[in-house]
């Protein structure tokens, strides 16, 4: 399967695509943000964040062309909010109205508890990664995986050498034991909307020496 999907930023990517990124966030990711002011706002938010110099989203595509996953991360989680909300203000406004008159009463405690929340941050300037999800069908194939090492080569640099995501913390939780699976570590727990989060952290590999070529001239 890995073999079959290739990553790509979004940068660039036409608004049919983005539609599409926006139709599968909204169908894995159904009580996030995006997904809860509606597929039109995700589309609206995938477009903006794809202009920001402090986010990198990658998405997975099968042999097809389809997207088959994608993951958001960002240097600025304490900001990404109050910056996407300026960005998307009229359609942000519009899919939080809908929401709140035809929502069902899930979805609306959801959103509710989602703006009224403190803003996300974590480590300073570290890379935080804010959404990862891959389509059903696909899922416990490595494509997961795939999608976080594209992120951590577009946000790693020498100053950032790791990368944080903040995930409930349950039992029931099949993010928990995936993280862990691919060498992220538990920092510290959150108390957040009432519910128990915790922070993890995966250490990117140290860059590679390049080689110091001979001094040919003996100095």
């Amino acid at each position: 399967m890995e073999a079959d999907i290739q990553v790509v930023p979004i940068k660039g990517m036409p608004q049919n695509s983005l539609d599409a990124l926006a139709e599968l966030h909204c169908e894995m990711l159904p009580f996030s943000v995006p997904a809860l002011l509606g597929t039109a706002y995700a589309a609206r938010f995938y477009a903006a964040v794809a202009k920001s110099s402090t986010d990198d989203v990658v998405v997975a595509c099968d042999q097809t062309g389809a997207i088959v996953g994608a993951g958001l991360v960002t240097t600025k989680s304490g900001d990404l909010g109050r910056r996407m909300f300026q960005q998307t203000f009229f359609t942000f406004m519009i899919g939080a109205l809908l929401n709140m008159v035809r929502g069902p009463g899930p979805k609306r405690r959801a959103l509710i508890d989602a703006l009224i929340s403190p803003p996300l941050q974590l480590g300073a300037e570290a890379p935080v990664l804010i959404y990862l999800f891959v389509q059903r069908t696909i899922q416990q194939k490595g494509v997961g995986r795939i999608i976080v090492d594209a992120l951590e080569r577009l946000s790693g640099s020498a100053e950032n050498r790791m990368m944080q995501v903040l995930t409930q913390d349950d039992s029931n939780n099949a993010a928990l034991y995936f993280y862990a699976r691919i060498g992220f570590t538990r920092q510290q727990s959150v108390r957040r909307g009432g519910n128990d989060f915790v922070v993890l952290e995966r250490r990117y590999a140290a860059p590679e020496a390049k080689p110091v070529p001979p001094d040919i001239h003996g100095e």
